[in-house]
Formats: structure tokens, C-alpha cells, sequence
């Protein structure tokens, strides 16, 4: 269900737009008085209706399966909520862009052509490092279903991302109304030309406030994706990764003491979605030798706000890769016990890309 929409999408859009055309009553149907918009909205809703089936078709293939197997628990509101909804609002995306297409081109091959670059664009890019979902149409994130918490947080992403991409999704609306093929000529250019004149009015309001809703839910997108969370891209992460690896390979095999025993005491704020930790390891040296430094492992994104290890004072921290080494004032001798104690908070402020 990801590339199968899209061709849909394309390959209907091509067939409705241009059928009048080919069945050479367009010049008919283009005098009469009915507005542009008349011609444009039953042509995405029936894309999104055709793709609306194969998202209930999916549904039901996944209860029959659940059934076959023996399971019995179908939670029918979770197909709905998890899967169709959201997928029907991607699949409108995609009939709303399909059809601007072919509203440009001179031709439903050209149309066609163009909605394969983009599908083989949206591919090929995201493996570059383009992967933001604020410039890749209909990009909504997958959000992940549990028993426990539902859909959790997550969805309030998605549905940022959806309301960003819906108004971006109502301005190409305006301009494909604006834009429609009316009479026997087919050329994009006078179009264009009288595209000035035909914004007065209603259509002008309506693309001067699905901007606004763009615009600012993308910058309430970025300020959370971008300044609230660390954003990294694919080869971003890659690079990170490679850089770890170069600091830190020569303790690989560096001898450090065992957790032999932990106390742990975790607050969870699911309304906050932020977890404290308190807590101790107890450490022993089993490597039959003396160490004079105690190496630790963080999570990057964890807020350290206590880290001590008895007899120990900070020596180096690599920040970047969530990694500290503790130097020993005095030996940990073969067998002996020291108490590491610490106090943590993991939070995500927002939501991430």
C-alpha cells in the first residue's frame, strides 16, 4: 500500500480528466454554464473513493487473516482509526495532486510521465537524505499500534503533518479550478496569463488562507522536528555513526567491571511523555586486573542530571556519541565492588520528523 495508491491515482486521473477529449464532447460540456470546480471536485473524490475500496479490501484481507488463524479480538475501531482514516486522507492527497498533473499538461501522457517522476523522485531521493516529511508530498509518518497505549502520542505528528499537507493540498485545488481546460485549446500559457485576473474574489480568499494554514502549521512542524528535536537525516546518522566508531574503537576490548546488582526507581509522565530514573549499579572488576578507568554509555538523547561513581572524577566525555570515561583515583583492584549512582530524564519535547 504504497506504490499501488500512486499508480492508481495516476493512472484514473489521466482516464477522468481527459475522457470528455477523447470522447470529443468536450467543447459540449465546456460551454455550458457550470463552474470549473464542478468538473474538478467529482473527479478526486472518485480517485479517493476507488482508493478508499482497496484501503477496505486491505482491512477486511487483514481480518480474514486474523480469523484463520484464530483470532478473535478484531478491534475494528483500530482498522479504522490506524489505518483507513489516515490512509484516505493520503489518498485524497494523491487524487488532488494527480489531477493538477493533468490539468497542466497537454496531454494525459504527459501527465502520466510526470506523476512517474515524481513517484520514482519521492524513492530515489529519501535515500539522499531528503527525507523530510515537509517537503515530501503526503509524508504523514507511520505511527505504531499497541495493546497497551494505543497509538500513543504519535498521531499528534501525523495529524500535524496532515492538516500541513491538506492546506497545501486546498491551494492546488484553487489553482487547478483556476487553471481547467475549457474549450478546444490546450496550451498552459494563456492560463497562466489570465491566472491574475481569475484570483479576485472567492478563489483568492480561499488560496490566501490555505497559504496561511501552510505555512504556519510547516513552521509549528519545523519548530518541533528541527529546534525541540535533533533532526538527522539517513546519511546524517551514517556519518555519526562513522565517527563513533573512529573515537571510540580502540576500547573495544578494553577491560571494564561487571553490573553485578541495580536498584531502579522509574517515574512515567505518559501525558508528558517523559520518564525519571533513579537509581544504582553495583560494579565489580571480574577482569582479573587493576582498572584505573571506568567507561559508561549513554543514550544521546537521555538529560543526565546525576552520574557518580564512587572514587571517580570525570575525565572525557564524547557528547556527541552519549559516551564518558570516569578516571579512578584509586585502582579498582581484581574483585572489588564500587557503587555507580545516578539520576536520568528521557523526555521528547513535541514530536520528531
Amino acid at each position: 500500500f504504497n506504490l499501488i495508491p500512486v499508480i492508481i491515482a495516476i493512472y484514473y486521473a489521466g482516464e477522468l480528466v481527459w475522457r470528455d477529449r477523447e470522447r470529443r464532447i468536450h467543447e459540449i460540456v465546456d460551454a455550458s454554464a457550470a463552474p470549473s470546480w464542478a468538473f474538478l471536485a467529482p473527479k478526486v473524490l472518485a480517485i479517493t473513493g476507488v482508493l478508499l475500496a482497496t484501503l477496505v479490501v486491505g482491512a477486511l484481507t487483514g481480518v480474514l487473516y486474523q480469523l484463520l488463524h484464530g483470532y478473535t479480538v478484531i478491534e475494528p475501531l483500530a482498522y479504522l482509526l490506524w489505518f483507513i482514516l489516515p490512509s484516505l486522507i493520503t489518498a485524497f492527497l494523491l487524487g488532488v495532486l494527480s489531477v493538477f498533473a493533468q490539468a497542466l499538461v497537454p496531454h494525459k501522457f504527459f501527465g502520466w510521465a510526470l506523476m512517474l517522476v515524481y513517484a520514482v523522485a519521492g524513492m530515489t531521493l529519501s535515500t539522499l537524505g531528503f527525507e523530510h516529511k515537509l517537503y515530501n508530498y503526503a509524508d504523514t509518518a507511520n505511527v505504531p499500534l499497541s495493546d497497551m497505549n494505543g497509538m500513543g502520542h504519535f498521531w499528534i505528528g501525523r495529524a500535524w503533518h496532515q492538516g500541513y499537507w491538506l492546506a497545501f493540498a486546498a491551494m492546488l485545488l484553487v489553482l487547478t479550478h483556476l487553471l481547467w481546460r475549457r474549450g478546444a485549446a490546450t496550451e498552459l500559457r494563456p492560463r497562466l496569463a489570465r491566472l491574475g485576473g481569475s484570483l479576485k474574489g472567492t478563489p483568492g480568499l480561499l488560496l490566501a488562507i490555505s497559504a496561511m494554514a501552510w505555512i504556519g502549521s510547516g513552521a509549528w512542524i519545523f519548530y518541533n522536528t528541527n529546534i525541540l528535536n535533533r533532526y538527522l537525516t539517513a546519511p546524517e546518522l551514517e556519518q555519526l555513526q562513522a565517527e563513533a566508531e573512529k573515537a571510540l574503537l580502540a576500547f573495544e576490548h578494553l577491560p571494564q567491571p561487571s553490573i553485578t546488582h541495580v536498584t531502579l526507581k522509574v517515574d512515567l509522565f505518559p501525558k508528558e511523555i517523559r520518564a525519571e530514573a533513579t537509581g544504582s549499579y553495583q560494579v565489580e572488576n571480574r577482569s582479573g586486573q587493576a582498572l584505573n578507568a571506568v567507561h559508561v554509555r549513554l543514550d544521546p538523547n537521555l538529560k543526565v542530571e546525576k552520574l557518580e561513581l564512587e572514587g571517580a572524577t570525570l575525565q572525557k566525555e564524547y557528547k556527541e556519541f552519549g559516551y564518558r570515561i570516569y578516571s579512578l583515583g584509586s585502582p579498582m583492584q581484581a574483585g572489588e565492588r564500587r557503587l555507580l549512582l545516578f539520576k536520568t530524564v528521557l523526555a521528547q519535547p513535541g514530536f520528531v520528523n
